[in-house]
């Protein structure tokens, strides 16, 4: 009888020791959910930033095209 409760205690204490585990991984993961969660929002707002500078610097670009064309007709025509 003796040597059953000695088993069940060690038993008793790797349960307490798992629950401990699973408790700190859980926790752990919870964390780093949350993070992953942030730094999805960071991804998505830097690719919408990125997809606007894109569409101004298309903008920047025709006008300057623009700007150089009127410029080297305007020359062009005066000579």
């Amino acid at each position: 009888m003796e040597k059953l409760g000695k088993a069940l205690g060690e038993v008793d204490r790797k349960v307490a020791n798992l629950k401990q585990t699973f408790e700190k991984t859980t926790t752990e993961a919870a964390k780093l959910k949350v993070d992953l969660e942030k730094a999805q929002e960071t991804i998505t707002a830097a690719e919408n930033l990125v997809g606007k500078l894109e569409g101004e610097y298309q903008r920047w670009s025709s006008q300057v095209s623009f700007k150089l064309f009127e410029e080297y007709s305007l020359g062009k025509g005066s000579k």
